[in-house]
C-alpha cells in the first residue's frame, strides 16, 4: 500500500475481518461496486469528483485469500468454522470473486486487475500458469473476464522484468483480444501499452 502511497492516486484499502459485526471485505467491495452500478453513493460521487476512468484491483489474489479468512471469522451460512474451509466455502468465494469481475467488466471503465501467479505441469509435463486463487477452479477461471492478459515476470538471464502477453513453451494463459502484438518487452510497464488501449 506504501507504493500506491507514493503514487498519490485515490485507493481502497481492505483488511480481513477480525469482529463478527464488522463487515466483511465481501460486503464492502459489494457496496462499491454496487455504487458504482447504481451511479449514485459514496464511491460514485468520489470516482465521478476526481475524473477516475481506470479502477484497479490489486490484487484478486489478495481478494481470494481476505474472503477465505472472513470465512473462517464469519461463514456465510451462519455455521461455525474450523481452519479447514469445506467445498461449499470455496464455491461462495469463486461465486463472489465471480460476480465481482462481472460486474466491474460492465462498468464503463477501464478495469485493471493484477494476481499472484501459480505454475503447474499439465499431463504432458507443459508449465501451465494462472492467477493463484482459493481452490481449483478459481485460477483458470479469472483470466476468461479480460481483454488482455499479460504475463509479468523476472527473466533470471536477462536480469530484468520482462512483460508480455506472448505465450511460450515455458509460460501459457496469455493472450489478446485487444491484438497487442504477441512480443516480449522489456520496460515492464503499463504505459508500453497505452498506444493500443487508447
Amino acid at each position: 500500500m506504501r507504493s500506491v502511497e507514493k503514487l498519490d492516486i485515490p485507493f481502497v484499502e481492505f483488511e480481513a475481518i477480525s469482529d463478527r459485526k464488522e463487515k466483511t471485505v465481501s460486503s464492502q467491495v459489494h457496496a462499491h461496486v454496487a455504487s458504482l452500478k447504481k451511479e449514485e453513493g459514496e464511491m460514485y460521487e468520489l470516482v465521478k469528483e476526481l475524473g477516475i476512468k481506470t479502477i484497479f484491483i490489486d490484487s484478486i489474489s489478495a481478494y481470494s485469500d481476505l474472503l477465505e479468512a472472513d470465512t473462517i471469522v464469519k461463514p456465510f451460512d451462519g455455521k461455525e468454522r474450523t481452519e479447514a474451509l469445506q467445498i461449499q466455502d470455496y464455491n461462495w468465494i469463486q461465486n463472489r470473486i465471480y460476480q465481482t469481475l462481472r460486474d466491474m467488466v460492465a462498468l464503463p471503465y477501464n478495469f485493471v486487475a493484477s494476481a499472484g501467479l501459480d505454475v503447474h505441469p499439465d499431463d504432458k509435463g507443459r508449465l501451465r500458469t494462472h492467477p493463484s486463487a482459493a481452490g481449483n477452479k478459481l485460477g483458470p477461471r479469472i483470466p476468461h473476464f479480460f481483454d488482455d492478459v499479460l504475463l509479468f515476470y523476472y527473466d533470471e538471464r536477462k536480469q530484468q522484468y520482462m512483460c508480455s502477453p506472448e505465450q511460450s513453451k515455458e509460460f501459457e494463459h496469455a493472450g489478446s483480444r485487444a491484438k497487442i502484438p504477441l512480443k516480449q518487452y522489456s520496460d515492464a510497464s503499463f504505459g508500453t501499452f497505452k498506444e493500443y488501449w487508447a
